[in-house]
């Protein structure tokens, strides 16, 4: 005799037609968007234009990028159970993320725009030459790597 329980799992395990009309419907909205962008609208793709938008976007859904981009299915599926095994105290990384946040937001995100750049390296690539970039992503490369050696290790 099945417990409550396992009825609940093995219903789990099979999609059921508002599952199917939720993947479908979400399959159907990608090809769509796919279709029409790459084309019915078509324009000239310049690298700007790639890497940001033309710089006409809107700040709701590059915050949705940004958010997708940062919050992992690790984070996602890890937060929990590190929450559950350990207590509450991981609320201190969230406070120190949201402050990380409000400080890239408010002084980096100014002076990137404002030079017109999308990455820290090109800071260096205008004035110095490819030579310092391709320094400082060596030394950052390194002290990485002896960071991660150094706790591995242990």
């Amino acid at each position: 005799m099945a417990t409550e329980l396992e009825d609940i799992v093995e219903h789990m395990r099979r999609f059921a037609w508002p599952d199917y009309l939720v993947f479908v419907s979400m399959l159907l909205l990608c090809i769509f968007i796919g279709v029409y962008f790459g084309f019915v609208q078509k324009k000239p793709n310049t690298e700007s234009e790639y890497l940001m938008g033309g710089r006409t976007m809107l700040v709701f859904p590059i915050a949705l990028s940004l958010i997708a981009s940062f919050i992992s299915g690790i984070t996602l599926l890890g937060l929990p159970t590190e929450v559950y095994s350990f207590g509450i105290q991981y609320v201190y990384v969230a406070l120190g993320v949201t402050l990380m946040g409000f400080v890239m937001g408010f002084i980096y995100l100014p002076v990137f725009h404002k030079l017109n750049i999308t990455s820290t390296y090109e800071l260096f690539t205008p004035h110095d030459g490819y030579s310092a970039g391709a320094k400082s992503f060596i030394a950052d490369y390194e002290s990485s790597l002896r960071r991660f050696l150094g706790i591995a290790l242990i």
